[in-house]
């Protein structure tokens, strides 16, 4: 999540984590895009959340919402490696508090 030197700072959208060292000044401690670090960000991303005290909730991301991930989306895919994806509980990821098929915390493959 960027707060241990040396090891690099991820971050997933849709399930796809990107390696954003390179914006080390955005995603790193004390970076306007930190809170997104480490997690699956999809839905900060579509929802413009970006504060630490709002968690994800209920309620879906929208078309609009999901035009603004989709645009996240590309500027990752055109500007950070892609280190792999997130697996499902079902897909052997480690399971999550959200809903059984939701993108798993920690498990990644390539």
């Amino acid at each position: 999540d960027g707060t241990r030197e040396q090891m690099p700072i991820c971050l997933a959208v849709r399930g796809e984590v990107f390696n954003v060292s390179l914006g080390q000044a955005f995603y790193g401690a004390g970076g306007d895009y930190h809170v997104l670090a480490g997690t699956d960000a999809t839905w900060r991303l579509g929802k413009r959340r970006l504060e630490h005290d709002v968690m994800q909730d209920d309620h879906p991301l929208t078309a609009e919402e999901n035009d603004e991930v989709d645009g996240w989306l590309r500027l990752f895919r055109s500007k950070y490696p892609r280190l792999g994806r997130l697996l499902t509980h079902s897909e052997g990821g480690v399971p999550d508090a959200a809903a059984a098929g939701a993108p798993a915390a920690h498990t990644v493959e390539d």
